[in-house]
Formats: structure tokens, C-alpha cells, sequence
């Protein structure tokens, strides 16, 4: 008989099931004792077993068939990974200790090759910021980044000029225009010759290109930021956590 508290018991029996499944005492592809008989080895009620039962089932142990019975599918807890929220945040964001130096602001129209990076028709209209982001007290460039937003926006140009809040930060507090959504896309590459000389790099060496795209309430975008950094002056990180099942964690 297992000790413990009734509110844990489930979790200390499924404990010593995947103990036995890892053991090979239930071998994979064998089936689990009958409910009944779980229920007398460890002095439990059924509903506290089917609890212990169901926490196997959801880290990926055993499949539960009412025909058959409990069949072990594995012996070790698949382990499966998802991005942390700050992680992705702090990829979205970017780098907080930079000063943005506007160089350049336009009205375009949006050519085949600009519309397929904009995720938008041919010929639309967009409002241009070109921009040089510093690190602070220093005059060395550790970015460059062209920014597109909707012309309803272009008011955030000055704005932007004078501040060091992100283009989309500035669109919500001028226009109310909430991120539903953002598209984040990095790769590496040779650097374009545009952002080289804003940079002062050779073009063609080697850097680093980060594409958002936000998606606002309407289900459309309103911002896409292009942001070319020289190889030595970003490192992408993402830190990725194991998930646990709804019914572990809560235990």
C-alpha cells in the first residue's frame, strides 16, 4: 500500500506505473493489470486510478482502449518542447538598449518584389522609415531596419525620429491599432548594399536579417520591419521548456 495524502495518491500510482513501464515490467506494446486489480495492489478507489491512468495517457505512455485495455506505447515521456513567451518576446521586440536615428522617411508604392515581402497587392501603398539604431552612448551602428507602415500611420515618422519606443508601440499609442499577431522571420545572408553603407560594412558580409510582420485587429498587416544586423552584432536566442500535461502540472 502506498502512503500518502488522497489528493496525491493518483500521481504517487502513476509514479510507480511509469517506474514499472521504464523497468520493463509492462513491456511496450503489453497491457497495463486491469483497473480492478490496480485498484487492490494500491489500496485506491477507481476514480483516483482512471486519474493515474489518464496522467500516462497524456504524457504519451500508454493508449487507453475500452475494448482492450491500457497498452504501453513507450517507455520514456516523449519530450515535447515549446518557445517560451519572454523568449519570443524578447525576439519580437529586439534589443532594448539602442538609440533609433531616423535617415530617411517616403511614400511608396509597392513593386511585385516589394509586395511579395509586404504580403500585399502590387501597387499598394505604404509609407517608408529608414532607420539606424546605435548602441547607447556610442556611434558605432549595430543595426539598420526599413520599416513600412500603413499611410494612415505615417504620422508616427517624427515621433519616431524622437523616440526610442518600437514603430509598433508608437502606432498603438497614436492610432489604437493593437498586435493580433506577428510573423517573426530570420535568416542569414550577405548584406544588401542599402543597409552596408548605413551600417559603414562591405557589402556582401556576412549579417544577420530579421523580418516582422504584424497583423493588427482587422486581420491585416499593418507593419513589416526589416532589420539587417552585422554578423558580430546579434545573437538570436530562444529558449524552448518542456510541457508538461494540463493534469501533471496541476498536481
Amino acid at each position: 500500500m502506498i502512503q500518502g495524502k488522497a489528493a496525491f495518491r493518483h500521481k504517487i500510482i502513476a509514479e510507480q506505473l511509469m517506474r514499472d513501464i521504464r523497468k520493463g515490467i509492462y513491456p511496450i506494446g503489453g497491457l497495463l493489470p486491469p483497473e480492478l486489480d490496480l485498484c487492490d495492489r494500491f489500496a485506491a478507489s477507481r476514480h483516483t486510478v482512471r486519474q493515474a491512468l489518464r496522467t500516462l495517457t497524456e504524457r504519451g505512455l500508454i493508449l487507453r482502449r475500452a475494448s482492450t485495455g491500457s497498452i504501453v506505447v513507450a517507455k520514456i515521456e516523449p519530450a515535447i518542447f515549446v518557445q517560451s513567451a519572454e523568449a519570443m518576446a524578447a525576439t519580437m521586440s529586439g534589443r532594448s538598449d539602442v538609440v533609433r536615428t531616423v535617415v530617411a522617411h517616403q511614400s511608396v508604392t509597392a513593386n511585385r518584389k516589394l509586395a511579395a515581402l509586404l504580403n500585399c497587392q502590387a501597387g499598394t501603398a505604404w509609407f517608408r522609415i529608414d532607420a539606424v539604431s546605435y548602441s547607447q552612448g556610442t556611434s558605432i551602428p549595430v543595426s539598420s531596419a526599413e520599416l513600412y507602415v500603413l499611410p494612415a500611420y505615417a504620422g508616427i515618422a517624427e515621433r519616431a525620429a524622437q523616440s526610442r519606443i518600437r514603430i509598433s508601440d508608437l502606432v498603438l499609442e497614436m492610432y489604437d491599432e493593437v498586435i493580433e499577431r506577428v510573423q517573426v522571420e530570420v535568416f542569414a545572408g550577405p548584406m544588401p548594399a542599402s543597409f552596408a553603407r548605413r551600417l559603414k560594412k562591405r557589402a556582401g558580409s556576412p549579417s544577420l536579417t530579421v523580418i516582422r510582420r504584424y497583423t493588427g485587429r482587422n486581420d491585416a498587416i499593418f507593419e513589416v520591419s526589416v532589420t539587417v544586423y552585422p554578423a558580430e552584432q546579434h545573437v538570436y536566442l530562444m529558449e524552448l521548456r518542456r510541457q508538461k500535461s494540463a493534469a501533471w502540472a496541476s498536481t
